[in-house]
């Protein structure tokens, strides 16, 4: 498992009906979950979150509401050429007064269905009262082995918010004026309840959302694998080549190449480029033409 990193957070607390995030560059082909906190005016309407300046389309995954408090959650695959800009939150006729967002990959998570492949399910729990000073979420169904936790909680105080012992902290947000806090939490692996703690209890509103986050699965493919014959010209043809494991790193990529079948490994030659390394590779069968990998030459394994 490979800890989530927030690509974008922040907080504001001006009114109205659409926030801006930052300026950033979702990773390539990578699944990205964002969590919108947001206090209202008045109104019930619902989120939506526009990634055109991003070059993504976000999905509403999940949405839970309480009193003048909103947290919702979206998602989207960056796919092959994300560009840099900015994300923006819009929540109709529903004004505004307090906005914070977080915005989160991992290259462990599965990838199709513009991310949906990667979000089993997602839990929802609401508190309200002058004596709130915790929340928990707790999954309904059975976790798969394997499976990721990730999870967002908000409440109305501007304070310090306690983690989830079992968890580790993506981003903690506090808004002044009107108050709030938001929290983000992943851990590998099941965390049946995911809870967050605080001091202050008054006329406290607090949400939260959980989901089960579905790996890339074994078997899965290397993207934009341009594939040409050794012998005879090349061939033009683009494949997703079929391979036993997933590569996020170098020494990963290694390993994939050399699970490759022998017979594709001995009539063609691989260039591409692997999103998320940095790098671009070719993998001739006697000699490596990309020094930063140094992959050798073939050999059946």
């Amino acid at each position: 498992m490979t800890i989530p990193i927030v690509r974008e957070s922040n907080v504001s607390t001006t009114d109205g009906t659409s926030q801006d995030t930052g300026t950033w560059t979702p990773t390539a082909n990578e699944t990205h979950v964002a969590w919108l906190l947001a206090e209202s005016t008045g109104g019930a309407g619902s989120a939506t979150l526009d990634g055109t300046g991003n070059g993504v389309t976000w999905v509403l995954v999940s949405e839970v509401a309480i009193g003048s408090y909103r947290l919702s959650c979206f998602r989207c695959n960056a796919g092959a050429s994300p560009s840099s800009g900015v994300s923006t939150f819009d929540t109709g006729a529903d004004t505004m007064r307090t906005w914070g967002w977080s915005i989160e990959s991992s290259p462990s998570w599965a990838t199709g269905n513009n991310g949906g492949d990667a979000i089993k399910s997602a839990n929802t729990k609401t508190a309200s009262g002058s004596s709130v000073t915790t929340l928990d979420v707790t999954f309904v169904s059975a976790f798969d082995a394997g499976n990721e936790t990730l999870c967002a909680h908000g409440h109305q105080v501007n304070e310090t918010t306690t983690k989830d012992s079992n968890m580790t902290v993506l981003s903690d947000l506090g808004l002044s004026s009107p108050d709030a806090s938001l929290m983000t939490q992943a851990k590998a692996g099941e965390e049946a309840t995911c809870t967050v703690t605080w001091t202050t209890s008054n006329t406290n509103n607090c949400v939260g959302i959980a989901l089960e986050m579905i790996l890339a699965a074994v078997g899965a493919t290397l993207p934009l694998a341009t594939v040409a014959a050794t012998a005879g010209g090349p061939l033009g043809v683009a494949h997703d080549l079929p391979l036993v494991s997933v590569a996020t790193s170098v020494d990963g990529l290694i390993d994939v190449l050399h699970e490759l079948p022998v017979a594709i490994a001995q009539t063609v030659v691989l260039d591409f480029t692997v999103a998320g390394l940095g790098v671009a590779a070719e993998w001739p069968l006697d000699a490596v033409k990309d020094p930063v990998l140094d992959l050798g030459p073939w050999t059946d394994e």
